[in-house]
């Protein structure tokens, strides 16, 4: 009996697990695609495939979790809703059985996710970001080249750039105006008769202009500043992006591999490494965590069956994400923050397993007739 019930178990946790990680990949890559076209606004296919692929396989780890978590707990609930669980109780088997079949499937899937976000979701996201780089720089490239005659709006450093002439492929343009609001309460109006893009990788882009006068003018009357009036013959517009340079370093770590992380030996490095090692306790917790959820969510009316079960699933991974931010700042140490989420979650799990025991024995000697 426990060997059939084993391979029973087994076959269905592995068919929803996959069915789930194809719907649940699809969810992603669909809205991928659409937060990359109103990024970009212009993107060719090959650019969002590639993108989409590689942004896939970064985001696997948590679906992998995610979809092995729902695949068991929908298991048991199919089981215990059909009365299959009252067949299976009093045929002698246990709910601790339900672990043999858990563990078989969750533990060589946690070691993939383990070996994804230890190794290959680095390259990934090393691939992602110089393939954004790239299409930043041709794009960039591509709308300052057209922009004779139109308003370039620079969102981030609040400017407005017109250019009356480009001249020729090159980034320079003649006869220059820009609108660019500064934070000492002005707003400054340039112009220059020669003016020079320069679009590097990274943070080093900037415009370089030449025989400039900038005139700043107070933005509000009541603040009693004087308008100025400067020339300079060298004049250098910094553009880079403040939200890139803030996230640089979260960024760079993303990107790191396992060996970069351990030779830098900076505390948010550890973190990093603590973060990604908590994906295999995680995915092996999660899906042993479903085995009672779905017993208790078994009871309940039908539209709230998952939901519970759900809020505690993203609870568990929002934690491990918070706790590495604890680590950064120091209000946690980098060993308990590795073990004290999980080791409080198989607590959790112990405590509802015990709970349902109870309720186990008490079905199993009701259904002795059987």
């Amino acid at each position: 009996m426990t060997s059939i019930f084993n391979r029973f178990t087994t076959n269905e946790i592995i068919n929803r697990f996959f069915k789930l990680f194809l719907v649940l990949s699809l969810i992603w890559i669909g809205f991928l695609i659409i937060r990359l076209i109103t990024h970009f606004q212009v993107l060719s296919l090959k650019v969002i495939c590639s993108i989409s692929s590689l942004s896939l396989i970064t985001a696997s780890p948590i679906i992998i979790q995610v979809a092995m978590f729902i695949a068991v707990l929908l298991t048991v609930i199919r089981s215990s809703t059909d009365n299959e669980m009252i067949v299976w109780l009093s045929s002698g088997l246990s709910l601790k059985n339900w672990f043999n079949p858990v563990i078989k499937i969750s533990i060589p899937i946690s070691i993939v996710v383990l070996i994804l976000s230890l190794f290959i979701s680095p390259l990934a996201y090393r691939e992602i970001d110089t393939i954004s780089d790239n299409y930043s720089q041709e794009n960039k490239e591509n709308v300052y080249k057209k922009a004779s005659g139109r308003f370039i709006e620079f969102r981030d450093n609040n400017s407005i750039f017109f250019a009356e002439k480009c001249n020729g492929d090159s980034l320079s343009f003649s006869n220059v105006f820009i609108n660019k609001i500064i934070e000492d309460g002005f707003l400054s109006i340039i112009v220059a008769k020669e003016v020079s893009f320069v679009i590097n990788k990274g943070n080093n882009s900037f415009i370089s202009m030449y025989d400039a006068d900038r005139f700043d003018i107070p933005i509000s009357n009541t603040s009693g500043l004087n308008s100025l009036l400067y020339h300079f013959d060298n004049y250098v517009i910094n553009f880079n992006n403040e939200f890139t340079l803030k996230n640089s370093k979260t960024k760079s770590l993303k990107c790191s591999s396992l060996v970069d992380l351990i030779g830098n030996n900076s505390l948010e490095s550890m973190a990093h490494i603590a973060w990604r090692l908590s994906y295999f306790m995680l995915s092996l917790n999660l899906a042993f965590l479903a085995v009672p959820l779905g017993v208790l969510n078994s009871r309940k009316e039908s539209f709230i069956k998952l939901f519970p079960s759900l809020l505690i699933c993203l609870l568990y991974i929002s934690l491990t994400n918070l706790v590495r931010t604890w680590i950064i700042s120091q209000n946690i140490s980098l060993y308990s923050g590795l073990f004290i989420p999980h080791i409080l979650v198989m607590l959790v799990n112990l405590f509802l397993m015990t709970q349902i025991l109870d309720l186990n024995s008490y079905i199993r000697r009701s259904t002795n007739f059987l």
